[in-house]
């Protein structure tokens, strides 16, 4: 589940489960916001913002296989779905020189994407676990953590 705020409208609810992904307009999940996005088996979601404050929701889809993006206004699907490697695939997202960045963390890997194009950078981490913020001064700070408790930081430019 995650929330996304609308340019100059409603914020949505948004659920992912074996059926698709839904988008509840309202604080109570009352009424449904435009069609169901057909996205079988979410295993995770979360919300980002472009530059000029589209959210999009991203998704890991059947069992960590991919990642996929969808507009949040709309329910169109953005690129071609991203390619992942493990079965339990966590997912951050950050803002680096002014470019989304999708950080897929599985198999012990945290592999870094632009999250329009899905084009992958080359420069990965070790972990199994990742969390992204992005700061002020347009560079992002990541954290990656493996399954023996090691945290490590790097900070993106």
């Amino acid at each position: 589940m995650t929330l996304a705020t609308l340019r100059g409208g409603p914020t949505l609810i948004v659920t992912g489960d074996y059926e698709g992904v839904r988008r509840w307009q309202g604080d109570l999940c009352e009424s449904q916001f435009g069609a169901e996005i057909d996205a079988p088996r979410i295993n995770m979601l979360t919300t980002a913002y472009t530059e000029d404050g589209r959210p999009l929701i991203v998704g890991v889809v059947e069992e960590g296989e991919v990642v996929c993006r969808w507009d949040a206004e709309t329910g169109e699907e953005i690129g071609p779905p991203i390619p992942t490697a493990g079965e339990f695939v966590r997912i951050a997202t950050a803002t680096v020189s002014g470019r989304m960045r999708l950080f897929t963390a599985d198999q012990d890997v945290v592999r870094q994407w632009d999250l329009l194009s899905g084009e992958p950078f080359e420069e990965t981490f070790a972990g199994s676990y990742a969390s992204a913020v992005s700061l002020p001064d347009g560079s992002a700070l990541l954290a990656a953590g493996t399954d023996t408790g090691k945290v490590t930081t790097h900070r993106l430019v």
